[in-house]
């Protein structure tokens, strides 16, 4: 629903009765889910159809519970009992980072990407325990309450709990200066949900959605949502009025070629140039990140002749819209000319406010190594030294087929039941002591479905064929790997 409590939309179908938390990832428009049958769900949102994609089965663990997006490293982290696991988004590189057995329990989590702090609640007893975000630093930080569910201010580092009894309270990140407020609208009070947005507060039990001010002393409720249609489970405010100024943008997608590790070679290259851009606001997409270089790369450097680097520091979180100089460097001068942009760190991102350049001039974004281009190929995967003449070897494989558990529904009469779809692994064997780099291609009735290149095996598992890429009229299956 929107923020004024209306605009109903339902956005994905489940049994309701196995979702435990969610999270959501504003900037790449992600929303996960864990499940009690240890799923892991993701659902690209807002999309054209809403992909909705296990992304964990089983994997994840029976009693996997919290779930918290780090937005700034692309990290998901969740809760499997006494143990806290990390992976990529995607659910590549599954990493437990903290063994919690000897203490208790982890359960609900939320994470401060800026600090580089996680929050927890220990299931056996309640409190409200610390640790960076490797694991380390572990620290029961409030241990007066028994929580129920909590929510971070991230400005001004506080956490937001509600243990029950009608009531809500705060303390500091260290666990001071706690607040305690009752809040006697609230029905059931079992359980509540809490989230925050710049200035409010919103709580849920499982039939009621309120929200109070968060400098208020929570008196005056206004009643978002009332209704028997739907259990409220759990609540999270998708994109706080911080952030709205961060959604208009005009993407720059795929140009690892403007990091300013990238030399270019005019011999096999086209040189880039912004001198035909139209001004406005633009949000770089590349593996190599987003950063603006803030020292010189060098001629040559950034897929163009004059690179242009940011002659100044990038903003925080906390500057909002920053000018800055940036210099286009020639053979002559490290800033033989300057250009005025504006920057906004968006938490996690940054766009930029950018206008045409000089002639074979170009802005720079990003740094480390640049992967070869589709159809080249290297030692190590990346430039230098690709060549499109490269050795390859080719490898025998198999596909191993799989049925993972989808979504559950309500039969009348029956348990809910969880429905099947296929996914197709590339299974076969390595041989390299993981220095190879793969490409793997799908083929059905010869017809080529999806691709991945310059894959590392120890993200083998990303690569596979999912359901939503066959066509239920297409019988054959054929592979090809490289």
């Amino acid at each position: 629903m929107d923020t004024k409590g209306t605009s109903l939309e339902v956005i994905a179908k489940v049994n309701l009765d196995t979702i435990k938390n969610f999270a959501c990832h504003e900037t790449k428009n992600y929303i996960y889910w864990s499940s009690r049958s240890g799923n892991i769900t993701r659902l690209n949102y807002p999309s054209i159809d809403n992909d909705t994609e296990g992304i964990f089965h089983q994997e994840a663990g029976p009693h996997s519970s919290g779930i918290a997006v780090d937005f700034i490293n692309d990290y998901l982290y969740w809760s499997n009992y006494s143990d806290l696991v990390r992976s990529n988004l995607d659910g590549s590189d599954i990493t437990p980072i903290l063994n919690f057995r000897t203490n208790g329990s982890v359960g609900t989590l939320e994470v401060d990407s800026k600090k580089g702090l996680i929050f927890f609640i220990n299931n056996d007893d309640g409190s409200i325990v610390r640790c960076m975000v490797d694991g380390s630093d572990v620290r029961s930080i409030f241990s007066s309450e028994w929580i129920k569910d909590f929510a971070l201010d991230k400005k001004d580092e506080r956490i937001y709990f509600t243990p029950g009894n009608s009531r809500l309270g705060s303390t500091t990140y260290k666990g001071n200066d706690l607040k305690m407020n009752s809040i006697d609208f609230i029905m059931w009070h079992q359980k509540i949900s809490i989230d925050l947005s710049d200035d409010y507060i919103f709580l849920a039990d499982y039939y009621k959605m309120y929200q109070v001010n968060k400098t208020s002393n929570y008196s005056d409720p206004i009643m978002w949502y009332s209704g028997y249609e739907y259990d409220i489970l759990d609540i999270k405010v998708y994109e706080d009025t911080g952030s709205r100024d961060c959604k208009k943008y005009s993407a720059i997608n795929d140009e690892e070629k403007i990091s300013r590790d990238y030399l270019i070679d005019l011999a096999s290259d086209q040189a880039i140039s912004d001198d035909y851009l139209d001004p406005g606001w633009y949000r770089p997409f590349s593996s190599n990140g987003d950063n603006m270089p803030t020292s010189p790369p060098g001629n040559m450097h950034c897929g163009t002749i004059y690179p242009i680097w940011l002659n100044g520091t990038l903003p925080t979180y906390d500057d909002s819209n920053v000018s800055r100089e940036a210099c286009v460097q020639t053979e002559n001068d490290i800033c033989e000319e300057s250009i005025d942009v504006e920057i906004r760190n968006c938490g996690g991102y940054y766009i930029y406010f950018l206008q045409e350049t000089p002639a074979n001039s170009s802005f720079c974004f990003g740094s480390g190594p640049v992967v070869c281009p589709v159809g080249t190929l290297s030692e190590t995967g990346f430039y230098p030294g690709r060549s499109s003449f490269y050795p390859t070897i080719y490898v025998a494989v198999a596909v191993q087929a799989e049925l993972l558990e989808g979504s559950s529904f309500k039969i009348p009469g029956f348990d809910p039941t969880p429905s099947l779809f296929p996914v197709f692994r590339c299974k076969f064997d390595e041989g390299s002591n993981g220095t190879y780099i793969y490409d793997i291609f799908w083929y059905i009735n010869g017809f080529e479905i999806t691709s991945y290149t310059n894959i590392k095996m120890k993200d083998i598992n990303t690569t596979l064929l999912k359901h939503t890429m066959i066509s239920s009229n297409l019988r054959y299956i054929f592979y090809h790997l490289k």
